[in-house]
């Protein structure tokens, strides 16, 4: 019967059946070997925009050009002169990404953490172009020494910084912004605000240069800051210090004021969504464009407490899809449509869940607790019995206070955590989804939950015991059904990633995710360390109590190698 069929329909069959069942079909017939012998480049390249792993009016060249620094899970660390595009074929570049996928399903990860000195990492954000970790930083408990005086300043240094993420080589650094500061990255767009009204964008230094923007325009501090840092560059080269030319490299966009001090914001290019922590306003920025597109003025209405009295709301996070505004206050997620600011949906945890999960709570603790490597376990979801006796006990415990919110790139899937306990998953329920809203709720134990990160198919969770991580199932069309996504919630796992033993969860600054690992920031025990003494400020810094480490878990690397590798890495 399929060997009947139009040579194209068959093409179009093949390309949605499970890609190891593609590997097999070849085995049944002679004639089913010819026609994969005879396609096979399209068959794969029909697969990877059929499972939206590569865009439909680009080739395998164009792809991998477009990562200036190749990935573990492509095999690849090359740069440069040295990319060689054609080696990569669409059958290698989809096969790795099933076993990519695999490995995240199954938790098979290799790690590092890297200490990361005087700089007390804050946030991160990675750049999968260029293959660089950027952050913010502050050096903490710094004691400034005056050149002709006896007295004694405590004084607070920060910075913004990236650095290569395999080798931790710094490519450039910025030291004139806040401590600790909050900052955002997509699309070679770096933003971070100055704790006043104004917020800096800047843009990668190679992008602005080969595709200058017309609404570029500094202010007067952005440029002064960017001539500083040429000079300290300049400074750098003389002593030959070695350099990427380019990497890494970032230089004053726009500065946008919004008038009125935020404290929440959220990048997803092309829009950044700014919300007051009193939740009153939230902005809407087109950034490449520098416009502002929306002042979005919250329902007082909506932002009460959940059981009627007055005391006002603060904003935890705010998060955005192309067409929705998500603004996670303490007691509700109030959502807003971008196209006129009106409320679509307001979300608190009384929602009865469709689907009510937990982890076993018989489930094997890890049993060396002197272990000070990052180890991992499987941690099965079970549906808990008797809903209403459970929800209510939970909902009126007065520990059910939302943390954060995330949304999938596509607008139809978010996921939220509690401070206590709980992480939902959401589908539908939004103007122009066509879908209800379906809601699994998953309890994880008595526990505290810190951040939160998805990237519309891995949720990360970091909390008391570790990381969690779930893969969702993938939706390959607009219009599939969004139950798919419950249904393989309750089909799969928990991962759980026990840190190393120095590895404070309860000082997590930051998690991310990218293609192949997960990123997270927190303190690391350690001992009072002195550090660099600088004659030309006269400070000399002292580092009491934690540095921070960087630990990333790694799914890349677990496809060419099954060796064990952990342990720390000093920057």
């Amino acid at each position: 019967m399929f060997l009947q069929l139009p040579p194209e329909v068959q093409l179009l069959v093949l390309a949605q059946l499970p890609v190891f069942s593609v590997h097999r079909f070849r085995l049944i017939a002679r004639e089913c070997n010819d026609i994969f012998q005879s396609n096979v480049s399209t068959i794969y390249r029909n697969i990877a925009i059929y499972h939206r792993i590569a865009p439909d009016n680009m080739n395998i060249s164009e792809i991998i050009r477009g990562r200036k620094v190749y990935f573990d899970w492509l095999d690849r660390r090359l740069s440069g002169e040295d990319h060689d595009e054609e080696a990569m074929s669409w059958k290698e570049y989809v096969q790795r990404f099933f076993l990519l996928e695999k490995n995240w399903i199954n938790g098979k990860a290799l790690h590092t953490v890297r200490l990361t000195g005087a700089q007390r990492r804050h946030r991160i954000q990675i750049d999968e172009v260029e293959g660089s970790a950027i952050s913010t930083f502050g050096l903490g408990n710094v004691i400034e020494t005056l050149s002709k005086t006896s007295s004694v300043n405590h004084v607070n240094i920060g910075g913004i910084a990236s650095n290569c993420f395999d080798t931790g080589e710094p490519l450039w650094t910025n030291p004139i912004v806040s401590p600790w500061a909050h900052c955002e990255f997509d699309k070679g767009f770096l933003i971070w605000g100055r704790r006043t009204t104004k917020i800096e964008v800047w843009r990668r230094k190679c992008d602005q240069e080969a595709d200058p923007l017309p609404a570029y325009d500094p202010d007067e501090y952005q440029r002064a800051t960017h001539t500083l840092l040429t000079q300290l560059e300049g400074l750098e080269e003389n002593t030959q210090i070695e350099r990427s030319d380019q990497r890494g490299k970032f230089q004053p966009f726009i500065c946008l004021n919004t008038e009125v001090p935020t404290s929440a914001s959220r990048f997803v290019y092309p829009h950044l969504v700014l919300a007051t922590r009193d939740a009153l306003f939230v902005f809407v920025y087109d950034v490449p464009n520098a416009k502002l597109l929306r002042k979005i003025e919250l329902d007082q209405d909506n932002v009460l407490d959940g059981d009627g009295d007055d005391e006002d709301e603060t904003v935890n996070y705010v998060e955005h899809s192309p067409t929705h505004v998500f603004v996670c206050m303490e007691r509700q997620i109030g959502i807003y449509k971008k196209s006129d600011g009106k409320a679509d949906l307001v979300f608190r945890t009384t929602h009865p869940p469709d689907y009510l999960l937990s982890i076993d709570p018989e489930d094997p603790e890890f049993e060396d607790e002197e272990e000070v490597t990052l180890t991992s376990m499987e941690l099965p979801l079970r549906p808990i019995e008797n809903h209403t006796i459970r929800l209510n006990n939970f909902a009126h415990s007065g520990l059910r206070e939302f943390k954060a919110v995330h949304v999938s790139p596509c607008g139809r899937i978010w996921v939220a955590i509690c401070e206590e306990s709980f992480v939902y998953i959401v589908t539908g329920g939004l103007e122009g989804t066509n879908f209800p809203l379906e809601l699994t709720e998953i309890y994880l134990g008595e526990e505290e939950l810190y951040y939160l990160a998805f990237d519309g198919y891995h949720v990360a969770v970091a909390g008391d015991r570790g990381i969690y991580t779930l893969s969702l199932g993938r939706l390959h069309e607009p219009t599939d059904d969004l139950h798919l996504i419950h249904e393989s919630i309750q089909k799969g796992s928990l991962r759980l990633f026990r840190p190393q033993k120095d590895v404070d969860m309860q000082q997590t600054t930051c998690l991310q995710i990218t293609d192949d690992s997960v990123w997270h920031v927190a303190a690391v025990e350690s001992k009072s360390l002195p550090f660099l003494r600088c004659l030309l400020m006269m400070v000399t810094v002292f580092i009491a109590g934690n540095l921070t480490g960087l630990t990333r878990i790694d799914y890349g690397k677990r496809l060419g190698s099954d060796q064990e590798e952990t342990g720390y890495l000093s920057v």
